[in-house]
C-alpha cells in the first residue's frame, strides 16, 4: 500500500468514523460499483472490482474491512473499459487492493468512499479462508431470454462459478420438473473482463411444451457438487397454445413491430392488435410473455417530435436512447421490451396496450423537449407522473435526479420553463392528460424530458454519442434505484391543469406498417 500523507490520514480517520450506507444524501449520489472477486494468497487477500461516484469522473477511494475492522485502502484508478462503456464516467475506475489476514475464516467487505457530500457504499462482501482457498461461493448467472415460437420454448443466458474457470452445469425445469441439463460452455466474451474466468459460460436450451401456462426456471450447479450450493438463476411464466379472450404478452413480428396479444389461437397462431388498433392473426412472430421493464421511444414515423437546428430529430434520438438503456438494463439482469424497435408511427393507445399486455414493474417513455426560449445555467429537466400514483411519482422523482445530474455534467446554456422539475399534468376533469399515464392505470409510469432539442446548445449535446450513452445510463440507474431502494426522489412541483393538445398520438389517418 502506498504511503499516506498526514492530511490523508486525518481524512481517512474522519471517513472511518462516519456511518457506511448505500443511501445517498439529498442532492448527491452515493458511489456505485462491484466487488468482483477476492483472491486468497497465503495470509493475504486481494479484492478486485470497480467503483465510481456519479457526481464526478475522478477516481474515488475504496476501503477494505476484515471482520468489521479497517484493513487497507486504495484509489480505484485502474483501467476498466467495460465500466466506462456501461456508465459513461471514463475508463479508470477499477481496483485491486491487498490486505493481510490471519488463519481461519474471515468476512471481507469493500466500501466505496463518497467523493464529496453523501454516504459511502458497501460494494460487496465475501467469506474467505486464511491460508487456503476462498470459501465456496454459489454460482452466478442470468437468464437473458425466454422465447416462445409455437410450442417450442428457447431459453438462453450465462452461468459461472467464481471458484473455477471450468464450465459448470445448468439445469432446465418446467413447472417444477427437470427437463434437461448441460454444461454452460457457449462462448460469452463479454463476461471475460468482468469475471476473468474465461469465455465459456453461455447456455441455451430448447424444449417443447404443451398448450397452456408454464413456469420455466434455470438452476446453476455449483462445481463443488456435494459440498457446494446451487443457484436458481430465475424463472419466467409463459403461455402457449390455444386460448381465447385477451391473451397475455406481445408478439414481435418479423419486421420488429410489437403487437399486443388479443387471443392465443393454438399452433403458434395469435390474434394481435396492430399499431392502428386493427386485429390480425400472425404465426411467424416471437412471443414475449412479460417484462420487468417496458421502454417507450416517444414519437415515430410521421410524428417527428422536436427537431433541432442541427437536424437532430426527436423520434430518432428517443429510439437510440431507449435501445441503449435496454441493453444496459438487460446486462444488469432485467427483462426489457421496447414499444417500438424501428421508425414507425405508434399511437399512444397502442403504446399503453403494449405495456398493459406485458404488465411490467416500470413503464418509461423517453422524450426530448421543445419550445422553450428562456435560458439559464442549470438544466431545465422535466419528468411527468400519473396524478394518482405514489409509485409513479417516486419513479419520476428518481429519474429526475438522475437526468438532472447527467445533464449537469455537460455545462451549457440550458432552456427551461416553469415546469422544470417533476410534474403531473391533468385535464379540466382531473384525469391524466398524457396517454402514457391515462392508458396504463396500475403500472408505475414516467415520461422523461431531460432537455430541449429546440435549444441549439442542447441539440448539439444530444447529437453526441457520449451524451447519448450518459443519458441511457441515467435512465437505467434511475429505474434500478426505483426497483431496489426506497429513495423518495426530489424536484416535485404541484399538479397543473392544461387541456391544450399538440395534435399527435391519436389514431386518425393511421396506416399500419408491414409486419413482415
Amino acid at each position: 500500500m502506498k504511503k499516506l500523507s498526514a492530511l490523508f490520514v486525518v481524512a481517512l480517520l474522519v471517513t472511518l468514523l462516519s456511518p457506511v450506507s448505500n443511501v445517498g444524501a439529498a442532492g448527491a449520489s452515493a458511489p456505485i460499483g462491484s466487488l468482483d472477486r477476492v483472491d486468497v494468497r497465503d495470509n493475504a487477500v486481494v479484492a478486485h472490482g470497480w467503483a465510481l461516484d456519479r457526481d464526478g469522473s475522478a477516481p474515488i477511494m475504496v476501503h477494505v474491512y476484515i471482520d468489521g475492522e479497517f484493513a487497507a485502502s486504495t484509489l480505484a484508478d485502474e483501467r476498466r473499459s467495460d465500466v466506462g462503456a456501461a456508465h459513461g464516467f471514463g475508463n479508470y475506475h477499477g481496483f485491486a487492493v491487498r490486505a493481510r489476514v490471519s488463519d481461519g475464516r474471515h468476512r471481507v467487505c469493500v466500501v466505496g468512499i463518497n467523493d464529496g457530500p453523501g454516504s459511502n457504499t458497501t460494494l460487496g462482501c465475501r467469506t474467505i479462508q486464511g491460508r487456503g482457498r476462498p470459501a465456496q461461493v454459489a454460482p452466478i448467472g442470468v437468464i437473458d431470454a425466454v422465447d416462445v415460437e409455437g410450442n417450442t420454448v428457447s431459453v438462453s443466458g450465462w452461468a459461472l462459478d467464481m471458484d473455477t474457470r471450468r464450465p459448470i452445469g445448468v439445469h432446465l425445469f418446467v413447472d417444477g420438473e427437470f427437463v434437461a441439463g448441460k454444461k454452460a460452455r457457449g462462448i460469452r466474451r463479454d463476461l471475460m473482463p468482468l469475471y476473468r474466468r474465461g469465455p465459456w459460460h453461455g447456455f441455451g436450451f430448447e424444449t417443447t411444451v404443451a398448450d397452456g401456462s408454464h413456469t420455466v426456471c434455470v438452476v446453476a450447479r455449483d462445481h463443488a457438487k456435494k459440498k457446494g450450493r446451487n443457484t436458481r438463476l430465475g424463472c419466467e411464466t409463459i403461455r402457449v397454445g390455444s386460448g381465447s379472450g385477451d391473451g397475455p404478452g406481445v408478439v414481435v413480428s418479423p419486421s420488429g413491430v410489437v403487437l399486443p396479444v388479443r387471443a392465443v389461437l393454438g399452433g403458434g397462431i395469435y390474434r394481435v392488435m396492430t399499431p392502428c388498433t386493427n386485429e390480425v392473426e400472425i404465426g411467424d412472430g416471437r412471443f414475449v410473455g412479460g417484462a420487468d421493464i417496458v421502454l417507450d421511444a416517444g414519437h415515430g414515423g410521421s410524428e417527428t417530435g422536436s427537431v433541432g437546428s442541427n437536424g437532430v430529430v426527436e423520434r430518432d434520438v428517443n429510439l437510440v436512447i431507449a435501445k441503449k438503456a435496454k441493453d444496459i438494463l438487460k446486462a444488469r439482469g432485467y427483462s426489457v421490451q421496447l414499444t417500438r424497435t424501428t421508425n414507425i408511427r405508434l399511437p399512444l393507445y397502442s403504446r399503453g396496450e403494449i405495456a398493459n399486455s406485458l404488465d411490467p414493474l416500470v413503464f418509461v417513455s423517453v422524450h426530448h423537449n421543445g419550445g422553450a426560449v428562456l435560458t439559464r445555467s442549470t438544466p431545465g429537466t422535466e419528468t411527468y407522473y400519473q396524478h394518482d400514483s405514489d409509485d409513479s411519482k417516486r419513479l419520476s422523482g428518481i429519474l429526475y435526479e438522475e437526468l438532472y445530474a447527467m445533464m449537469s455534467r455537460f455545462p451549457t446554456q440550458y432552456a427551461y420553463t416553469v415546469r422544470a422539475g417533476v410534474n403531473t399534468r391533468v385535464t379540466s376533469s382531473g384525469a391524466d392528460y398524457y396517454g402514457i399515464h391515462r392508458y396504463t392505470p396500475g403500472i408505475p409510469s414516467a415520461i422523461t424530458e431531460p432537455g430541449y432539442l429546440s435549444n441549439p446548445a442542447e441539440a448539439a449535446l444530444f447529437a453526441r454519442a457520449d451524451v447519448q450513452d450518459a443519458h441511457a445510463v441515467a435512465i437505467a440507474d434511475g429505474i434500478q434505484r426505483y426497483l431496489t431502494t426506497g429513495d423518495p426522489g426530489s424536484g416535485y412541483n404541484g399538479p397543473f391543469t392544461d387541456s391544450s393538445s399538440g395534435g399527435t398520438g391519436g389514431t386518425g389517418g393511421c396506416v399500419d406498417p408491414p409486419l413482415r
